[in-house]
């Protein structure tokens, strides 16, 4: 096996004299990779008795990860650190590149992930040791301890041209992958490519990639998880194998505690509890000094020192016991804005009679036939070929064929309106 690593030994790092090169940070980069022993891993990971490849698989990966760190979206892409052979060394062209992705199949990922996991335990011990921690997940109070919280989503990726797996979805065409990221370290644990046309509900798509992130954590962190996720993330199977994962201490075994937060439907259930929900049961949020804030009112200006409220309404919905054990809900409403109409800024979000208007306001009249506007009434005398009292435009019946303003210097068409229900009569030669 080649040393993958050496052209690193004399590096040396400056602002000015010859041979400065751009691109640096991929270079750190690469460094990185190689120092954390990734590189090596990988290489070891994807070697193979029977095969001995020009370019070593797992420098070739590592060059694509920082390829794509660097900006790059194509194959093609690579050429930006071939282009720098005295710093980088010897790197892999896009055809190489294109052939070693394609050796990857189930076998060899199932090899990387079980690599990644390996430097990632290796890195965050190295980071325990220097900081004494795992940088916690932030929130506007403060922190959530040594809670590891997992963030999934689909993000859809548009695509220009005939791409592998790409389809159409909700207007939009190209690929629909979903990811994992560790909102503590900010890494993606687990990422899968998925057709254009997956849905972003999918509860199996979900339970597989955070089979494979969970995986990814060392098994110290792996006993205290978040998992968080939008509205695709409220099935019934989703939750359920959530709430599977959890068990008790045991002995040795510091059990595992996994809690969920995901988005929430708001359908005809969730929106009659929020309808009987009483007043007093909106609770303000905290503001950005993790203080209860002030919450904004109708009748008042939203501003920085102003919040919105939240409330738990799982008493108010009955149909919450086919759902897991100890699900709760929770609503928001946002800072309320006052209207624009200044006599409806009175109004109360849970009062059902309208509102007042203020003295010398004229009481709205119901709904009636639009009438022309007076500004839009012309001020001069109708043509005589056109009655004045006629209530219908001659364009907006529906006997009347669709035509177009004579040039100038033809003659007007005196012809009188044809009556619906009767064949139009032909105009007198000119």
């Amino acid at each position: 096996m080649t040393d993958t690593t050496g052209w690193s030994k004399r590096l040396t790092v400056t602002t000015s004299g010859k041979g400065v090169v751009s691109h640096a940070g991929a270079a750190a980069l690469r460094l990185t990779a190689d120092r954390t022993g990734l590189t090596a891993t990988l290489s070891r990971a994807l070697y193979r008795q029977d095969f001995t490849p020009g370019h070593d698989r797992g420098r070739v990966l590592a060059d694509a990860a920082v390829m794509m760190a660097d900006g790059g979206n194509t194959v093609r892409g690579i050429d930006v650190l071939r282009h720098q052979p005295d710093l980088l060394g010897e790197v892999a062209s896009p055809a190489t590149l294109s052939r070693a992705l394609g050796e990857v199949d189930q076998t060899a990922l199932d090899r990387i992930d079980a690599a990644r996991a390996a430097v990632r335990a290796r890195v965050w011990d190295l980071v325990v040791a220097r900081h004494g921690r795992i940088p916690p997940a932030r929130v506007p109070n403060g922190d959530l301890g040594e809670t590891i919280v997992l963030r999934i989503d689909a993000h859809f990726i548009d695509a220009y041209s005939r791409k592998e797996q790409a389809g159409r979805l909700r207007g939009r065409y190209g690929l629909h992958p979903m990811a994992v990221i560790c909102d503590n370290t900010g890494e993606c644990l687990a990422e899968q490519l998925r057709p254009g046309t997956a849905g972003a509900n999918d509860a199996d798509d979900h339970i597989k990639l955070l089979t494979r992130a969970i995986a990814q954590i060392p098994p110290a962190w792996r006993h205290n998880l978040l998992i968080t996720a939008d509205g695709a993330g409220a099935t019934h199977k989703l939750l359920a194998w959530i709430t599977s994962l959890n068990r008790e201490p045991d002995g040795e075994d510091p059990g595992m505690r996994v809690e969920y937060s995901v988005g929430w439907p708001v359908d005809k259930n969730t929106a009659r509890g929020i309808a009987v929900l009483p007043a007093g049961q909106w609770t303000p949020m905290l503001a950005v000094d993790g203080a209860p804030g002030i919450p904004a009112t109708l009748d008042a200006e939203s501003g920085p020192d102003t919040v919105g409220e939240v409330a738990d309404i799982t008493a108010l919905l009955p149909h919450l016991h086919t759902w897991p054990a100890g699900h709760r809900v929770y609503v928001r409403r946002p800072c309320a804005r006052p209207p624009r109409n200044p006599y409806l800024a009175s109004n109360n979000s849970s009062s059902t009679s309208p509102p007042a208007p203020p003295a010398g306001a004229t009481k709205p009249s119901p709904p009636t036939a639009p009438q022309p506007s007076p500004a839009r009434t012309r001020t001069r005398s109708p043509p005589a070929s056109t009655p004045a009292t006629a209530s219908t435009p001659a364009w907006r019946t529906t006997s009347g064929s669709a035509t177009t303003p004579a040039p100038s210097g033809y003659p007007p068409n005196t012809s009188p309106l044809t009556p619906p229900g009767t064949a139009p009569r032909p105009s007198p030669a000119t």
